[in-house]
């Protein structure tokens, strides 16, 4: 039998439960959004984040029963997971190359 491992983009994630009051890091209000795709209530958005080094930057984030207007309306864009009712949050993230792309496409259309 296997074991799963969850891993975590950031150090606080673990030691935190409270995720409403996580303040993420780097600053999530410093991006560009690449690309985007509406699929029914669910949007796809390709967002690159100036202050972040990994991946140079690029998220790839499924929404569920968000659009692009709503998302960019809330100003602050967060890549994280959270269970704050004020911010929309993304239900997925993908590792940001075309196979990714195709991948957060794909669950979208799935829920």
């Amino acid at each position: 039998m296997g074991v799963m491992k969850f891993f975590s983009s950031s150090s606080n994630d673990c030691n935190n439960n409270n995720y409403e009051e996580f303040t993420p890091s780097p600053k999530i209000e410093n991006y560009d959004i690449i690309k985007s795709t509406q699929i029914g209530d669910n949007l796809v958005v390709f967002v690159n984040y100036k202050d972040v080094t990994n991946y140079e930057g690029d998220k790839i984030m499924v929404y569920e029963n968000c659009n692009l207007k709503k998302l960019v309306e809330q100003e602050l864009i967060d890549p994280h997971f959270s269970l704050n009712k004020n911010m929309y949050s993304p239900v997925a993230r993908f590792e940001p190359t075309e196979q990714g792309w195709r991948l957060a496409l794909l669950v979208a259309n799935m829920l």
